[in-house]
């Protein structure tokens, strides 16, 4: 599910309105992932929030963004935040690599 919009974050993926005010945060990025799992009914949650440009957001530079993977089996969270540089398509390209990343990294059951 991509929930690009806010409004969306919100009425489909239930966060809470005051968390919105400040999209681009930690806290947005680890919900997110988290209400993806619920639901979707899914054992892993990939979230991506930040600024891709070209104008800052929210008091946010292009590049800012903050990604998170919930684990549901585990009920943990792994966040990342991320200064990206390039144009709005490498940033998107970037984010996009590195919470697979971290998805990946989530799935590590070596404990590597």
């Amino acid at each position: 599910m991509v929930a690009y919009a806010t409004d969306v974050k919100g009425r489909v993926l239930g966060l809470n309105a005051d968390d919105l005010e400040h999209v681009v945060s930690e806290q947005v990025a680890s919900e997110l992932a988290r209400r993806a799992c619920i639901v979707l009914s899914a054992d892993l949650g990939i979230s991506t929030t930040g600024v891709a440009g070209p104008d800052p957001l929210d008091g946010q530079e292009p590049g800012s963004v903050w990604i998170a993977v919930h684990d549901r089996t585990n009920s943990r969270t792994r966040t990342r935040h991320l200064d990206l540089t390039g144009n709005r398509a490498e940033i998107r390209h970037s984010a996009a690599t590195a919470a697979i990343s971290l998805a990946v990294e989530a799935l590590d059951v070596s404990g590597t």
